[in-house]
């Protein structure tokens, strides 16, 4: 099911900025028996990152409308929320009187994956860095070229994901998700303000963690750090959360920190 700006269409005009640009944003929200779950979270970032580019739609409202309208009767589904800045004359100048493009994309949720929240996943380094740009650093927009070239650098489904650092060794996050590592019932994740992805998970987590007390260190972590830790999970709204079992060849354990967010937070 495909809905833009509300009707039922599969394709998009070739004119629109995020074909030609990649300027726009994206959401891939879960919903189990027609609730989306952390909605708020994925409707304040994705308004969030409209107000910081400049795309002018505020209307959270009409998103949870097409969202429903696109369901069908399944217990748990997949939709994709693209919003674009929409149509325009060639090049990068933009006409802000021309109204943005709304796309919902509803898919079957993937089944293939559920294991991995109770065995743990393995992690490979990538080579492919990220670029630091403070002024997009947690949006989630949708030139993810970074993320395509780093995921095709392997080809062994005995590996789950790719730790992606910046240009300067300091450890930002997975290929599609944030990371996080525990250290003396510590919760430490990277901070992404200047490059990386500001996951709804995350949030979720570190809001969850700020209620329960329990200590959380949001700061720079160097490869060498993260190498030093023993326990390590991955997060975003997809998985809930992974806990990973081997980084870069290195054994981890699943600890109880994990399995406790585990059993407190939304999974799918």
């Amino acid at each position: 099911m495909i809905l833009i700006n509300g009707d039922v269409a599969d394709g998009i005009p070739p004119l629109d900025r995020g074909v030609a640009y990649g300027d726009g944003l994206f959401e891939t929200v879960t919903v189990i028996n027609g609730k989306p779950a952390l909605w708020d979270y994925h409707t304040d970032r994705l308004l969030a990152g409209c107000r910081r580019l400049g795309i002018h739609f505020t209307d959270r409202k009409i998103l949870e409308a097409e969202l429903q309208s696109s369901l069908d009767k399944s217990d748990k589904q997949l939709v994709k929320i693209i919003i674009t800045r929409g149509g325009g004359p060639r090049g990068y100048k933009a006409d802000y009187s021309i109204p943005p493009t709304r796309i919902i994309i509803r898919t079957d949720f993937p089944s293939s994956r559920s294991g991995f929240s109770h065995t743990g996943i393995r992690v490979r380094l990538c080579d492919t860095r990220l670029a630091v740009q403070p002024l997009l650093a947690g949006l989630k927009h949708l030139n993810r070229l970074e993320q395509i070239l780093a995921r095709n650098e392997w080809d062994d489904d005995n590996i789950q994901e790719g730790l992606m650092l910046d240009n300067d060794g300091r450890v930002i996050e997975c290929i599609s998700s944030n990371v996080f590592f525990v250290d003396d019932n510590t919760l430490i994740t990277p901070a992404i303000d200047h490059c990386g992805v500001e996951g709804v998970q995350r949030r979720h987590i570190i809001n969850t963690a700020c209620r329960l007390k329990l200590p959380l260190s949001i700061r720079a972590i160097m490869l060498e750090e993260a190498m030093g830790f023993d326990e390590m999970f991955v997060t975003n709204s997809l998985i809930g959360i992974w806990p990973v079992k081997e980084l870069m060849g290195k054994k981890l354990f699943i600890g109880s920190t994990t399995r406790k967010l585990q059993s407190l937070l939304y999974s799918p």
